[in-house]
């Protein structure tokens, strides 16, 4: 998980707001690891390194949209662990085969479901989210290492 420390951005010392990369054990509430990073274009190389130095058998790693790459993929397979990467138009042609799918009715109502309410900042946040295990239409599957699913959330 990349995190800037907004705070950082208005403060004259800093150049730039101050990033940080963390490893988080979610149902502990417990940071595995945590480390200062120059910057979004130094944040790819970190997270890797961060992984190579951890144990992840078992786990499942969860990146932002940035860390949606094959290579990623392949290297959390390799840690023998499971892959949950947000796609987004860095992976363009992955990113439409997903928003076709998910946007034809018929196929939608195939999909397993799930749907949130929370209210947020003094306002109501409705999400739903839709995952299906059927890919075998999707061409570029075998590009990414153990692919087990898609899904997508609407908000």
């Amino acid at each position: 998980m990349e995190k800037t420390i907004r705070s950082t951005a208005k403060m004259e010392n800093y150049e730039s707001p101050l990033h940080i990369i963390s490893a988080h054990l979610a149902e502990m509430g417990i940071t595995l690891t945590s480390q200062k990073v120059v910057g979004k274009s130094s944040e790819i190389p970190a997270l890797r390194q961060s992984l190579e130095a951890l144990s992840a058998e078992g786990c499942m790693i969860v990146a932002d949209a940035l860390h949606c790459r094959r290579e990623m993929a392949a290297l959390v397979v390799k840690k023998k662990a499971d892959y949950l990467l947000s796609v987004k138009d860095n992976q363009g042609m992955l990113k439409q085969d997903i928003k076709e799918y998910v946007q034809d009715d018929m196929l939608r109502k195939n999909m397993d479901t799930a749907q949130t309410c929370e209210k947020n900042g003094g306002r109501l946040e409705k999400r739903s989210a839709f995952v299906t295990r059927e890919i075998d239409w999707l061409s570029s599957r075998d590009e990414w290492k153990n692919l087990g699913c898609i899904g997508a959330i609407y908000s």
